[in-house]
């Protein structure tokens, strides 16, 4: 158990962690000097777009297959993604224009389905050989060991750019893809969880794993209800998601996935581009500078998050407050461009990470204690299917608002985006909409 749980912890490091060593070079490897901002921002939809079903189809396939073979395809496809990253760069641009422009583009976007394809299948695996029943600070720490990466990843790359040139950060970038990978083979083989009928779940609003009339809660990693039947055939995968789908809490939470998902792709298409060319940070500054962000993340993920979330209180008033804190974190963004820069972008990732770990801490959580064993793989994939999906769409509005409104238009719109969360998570969390168990009834009295 302590092995699995040091490799899926070395592959969710190494994840974040390349992820740091790209961004500091990524305009000079799609050439976002020559794309412009518009088709910058298209790249990265068209990315999110092939991202887009990876995450559910690879998360089912993980509750059908085992996490083993999900995890072996999905880092195997990030790692040829970033081979493509390198194979480009070393095209010449006078001679090679076409191999020099295209290459990296397609890297983008095989990395990326294999990024999107990962996170459904590594969390419902820590989910399960993690004994705990605080499904919330499990989760936490998984997004700080996130956090740590991209941390450590950026400061290593802005350093790595600076000492060694881009070519230093890409022999860096296939080296410790290749190590996720060969964590991924090292895995144990594990037979694919049991069908099982789904056990009544506590209403979302009770935060801890304890159901509100005394009852015994089931934690995520629990195997057991009293009508399990391990010998009964798993639903074929429209079954599965429509029965997911079909849960009013689960459409809840993707809402407000969506909502934040937005916020953050909105500004994240032409984020590079706000730092190079608006705000003047060399690759070095901006390796250090989503270094800094990592490492707020991961220290709100691993000291604060946890405590507040563990104190009883209701998740709609903790989505209202990380979805606040988000929108003001996108505001001091935006007034970098006013404002001394590196003070004002220090100070707005304090109050921003706060808010979008805290936000995905909880939506990640909720959506882990909801699901049935056999559609955790599928259910943590939905969330991540509604982020790519995100992402194909925020870009296409962050990239043009760039180009034609100004470079501070992005973080407006993703503060935008983030208040409309604070009302949805207000209006619809408070009604504690049904659980799985609840909504598979009625749907049994309709038909």
């Amino acid at each position: 158990m302590d092995r699995i749980l040091t490799l899926a912890t070395l592959i969710t490091f190494f994840d974040t962690f390349t992820i740091g060593l790209v961004n500091p070079i990524y305009p000079q490897l799609v050439q976002g000097e020559l794309l412009g901002a518009t088709l910058f921002a298209a790249l990265q939809s068209t990315a999110n777009a092939a991202a887009l079903c990876s995450s559910t189809i690879f998360g089912r396939m993980s509750d059908l297959y085992g996490r083993r073979v999900s995890l072996i395809a999905s880092t195997a496809c990030t790692l040829l993604g970033y081979s493509l990253y390198i194979a480009g760069f070393m095209c010449s641009s006078e001679e090679q224009p076409t191999a020099r422009l295209v290459l990296p583009a397609i890297g983008r976007v095989l990395s990326g389905v294999g990024r999107a394809a990962l996170q459904g299948p590594l969390l419902a695996l820590l989910a399960e050989i993690t004994k705990q029943h605080d499904t919330t600070s499990r989760v936490s720490r998984t997004m700080a060991t996130f956090g740590l990466g991209y941390a450590t990843g950026s400061a290593a790359g802005g350093f790595v750019v600076g000492a060694g040139g881009p070519l230093m950060n890409l022999a860096l970038i296939g080296l410790t893809s290749l190590i996720s990978l060969v964590c991924a083979i090292q895995l144990p083989a594990s037979p694919p969880p049991p069908a099982q009928e789904p056990a009544p779940e506590p209403a979302m609003g009770v935060v801890k794993g304890s159901s509100s009339n005394g009852g015994s809660s089931r934690g995520s990693s629990s195997g057991s209800s009293s009508g399990s039947s391990s010998g009964s055939t798993p639903p074929n995968w429209w079954a599965a998601l429509r029965g997911a789908l079909g849960v009013r809490s689960m459409r809840v939470l993707l809402l407000l996935q969506g909502l934040a998902a937005a916020s953050f792709q909105v500004y994240d298409a032409t984020a590079a581009l706000y730092l190079m060319d608006a705000l003047k940070y060399s690759a070095e500054q901006r390796g250090y500078i989503l270094a800094y962000a990592g490492w707020v993340f991961s220290f709100f993920n691993l000291g604060v998050i946890p405590h507040i979330a563990g104190a009883g209180s209701n998740p709609s008033v903790l989505l209202q407050f990380a979805l606040l804190c988000t929108c003001l974190g996108r505001l001091g963004l935006a007034a970098a461009m006013s404002l001394p820069p590196t003070l004002t972008i220090l100070a707005s990732y304090l109050v921003l990470n706060l808010g979008q770990g805290m936000t995905q801490t909880m939506l990640k959580a909720l959506t882990t204690r909801l699901a049935g064993k056999d559609r955790l793989g599928l259910m943590l994939g939905l969330l991540g299917s509604v982020e790519r999906g995100m992402g194909v769409l925020a870009p296409l509005i962050g990239g043009p608002a760039y180009q034609f409104w100004g470079p501070i238009a992005p973080a407006c719109l993703a503060a935008a985006f983030a208040l409309v969360g604070v009302a949805a998570a207000a209006v619809w969390m408070e009604s504690h909409p049904a659980t799985e168990a609840e909504a598979e009834a009625e749907a049994k009295k309709k038909d």
